[in-house]
């Protein structure tokens, strides 16, 4: 069995409530009103600072990250240098976090 299948499996006897935005989850999971399936990007620091705690494994799903700009990136440097900077924050992320 899959660790997606085994992470809906085990969600299975949780009531479902769906919400417009990660936020409003996360927001519900600090009041203490439940539990949540969120991309362990979004409460990094959440976590970090003991405010949650994971209830299950890290699942990889194959969620992707882009960023987006109007123009091209090597139109501007500082959008080149964001991207850089960007992408060594994930990295970094990844290796704390999986």
């Amino acid at each position: 069995m899959s660790r997606i299948a085994e992470l809906k499996q085990s969600l299975k006897g949780y009531t479902k409530v769906e919400l417009e935005h990660f936020y409003l989850c996360l927001e519900g999971c600090l009041a203490g009103l439940g539990a949540t399936v969120i991309s362990i990007y979004m409460i990094e620091k959440e976590l970090e600072w003991n405010l949650l705690q994971k209830n299950s494994p890290v699942v990889q799903d194959g969620s992707t990250y882009f960023l987006l700009s109007h123009r091209a990136f090597e139109e501007d440097p500082r959008k080149t240098l964001f991207l850089e900077w960007l992408k060594a924050e994930m990295n970094e992320s990844q290796h704390k976090l999986l």
